[in-house]
Order: C-alpha cells, then sequence, then structure tokens
C-alpha cells in the first residue's frame, strides 16, 4: 500500500481549513452565495463589468 505524498496531505488541509471556515463563516446558503445582499453597488459593478466584455 502507498502512502500519501506531501501534496495529497497539502490537499486534504486545505479542503478541511476551507470546510471549517465556510461552516462558521456562514450561517445559510443564503449567507454564502449573495453575502447576505450587503456588497456595495459599486463592489458589485465591478465584479460584473468583466464578465460582459
Amino acid at each position: 500500500m502507498k502512502s500519501l505524498s506531501t501534496l495529497d496531505y497539502a490537499i486534504i488541509v486545505t479542503l478541511s481549513i476551507g470546510l471549517y471556515v465556510s461552516k462558521i463563516s456562514s450561517k445559510s446558503s443564503f449567507e454564502f452565495f449573495l453575502s447576505g445582499m450587503s456588497m456595495p453597488w459599486w463592489q458589485v459593478f465591478l465584479v460584473r463589468t468583466p464578465l460582459t466584455w
């Protein structure tokens, strides 16, 4: 049986940290995907504008 490489461990740690942070930072999927509707209009514009080019 082969052991896990360093890259495998790095991926496992990164995914674990991401899951942990997503659990503690958002109360619902609405909060996660829409940021609780709290983004200012100019920030939405800056994110959306490059997608239209």
